[in-house]
């Protein structure tokens, strides 16, 4: 997955689905706290990466909080292997 360009299709079609400018903030800090976790191990995304920040912010943000994100973090592999995202987005 070339990841900020999977993120860029993400943030297009929210906003061309209208979602709401929060929703749309909220993603974005998503991605970029997940992007300093990958840049940080000088990784590329994969699923091993992936697993590894679960699992470090399930420890370290709020539950609520993580629940979302990790609803966006699959919303991205959705976005990469079909192009769309069909769950969640309203």
């Amino acid at each position: 997955m070339d990841y900020d360009e999977t993120v860029s299709k993400v943030m297009i079609m929210l906003k061309e689905k209208a979602v709401c400018s929060n929703s749309r903030k909220s993603h974005r800090d998503c991605y970029e706290f997940f992007r300093l976790f990958i840049k940080k191990r000088n990784e590329e995304y994969s699923y091993c990466i992936r697993e590894s920040w679960l699992s470090e912010i399930k420890t370290e943000l709020p539950r609520q909080r993580c629940a979302i994100w990790i609803q966006y973090v699959y919303q991205l592999e959705e976005m990469d292997s079909t192009g769309t995202i069909i769950t969640h987005v309203k």
